[in-house]
């Protein structure tokens, strides 16, 4: 094993990350055009609606994310690598949020399945490029 790479393995994993977001970037304004203007009540189950739409680039990012990591990250211990990437893009998504009063609890209870969602769709989408490269390298080889 070379030892610097798991170092390389956890630039790929960070830079996969950013990379994607600064990709992802110019398509927050069309898609925040998408609830722009709306009125919501309290307990107004669009609210839910208008938290879904704004979700949608955080997840379009994760997995870009995951498929950049899975098509550049080289390691002989796959799941280890691939469990980095979505405790990385989770933790990520979670802090991404500011509060400047105390969330309640079920702002809090959204946040943590957004941050979980993001991580996971990093992983398969991670795992799907990996599976994919595995094959062609396979096929390639015979």
């Amino acid at each position: 094993m070379r030892p610097l790479l798991p170092l390389r393995n956890f630039l790929v994993v960070v830079g996969a990350y950013y990379v994607s977001a600064w990709v992802v970037m110019p398509l927050w304004a069309p898609i925040a055009w998408m609830d722009h203007g709306r009125v919501y009540q309290a307990g107004s189950s669009l609210l839910l609606l208008s938290q879904a739409i704004r979700t949608i680039p955080i997840l379009m990012s994760a997995i870009l994310a995951g498929a950049a990591a899975g098509y550049f990250l080289v390691a002989s211990r796959r799941a280890s690598w691939l469990a980095v990437l979505g405790v990385f893009v989770a933790v990520c998504v979670w802090s991404s949020t500011r509060w400047y009063v105390r969330p309640s609890f079920e702002d809090l209870l959204w946040q943590g399945t957004k941050a979980t969602v993001a991580g996971s769709l990093a992983v398969l989408a991670a795992l799907a490029v990996w599976n994919r490269r595995a094959r062609l390298d396979a096929e390639e080889s015979l």
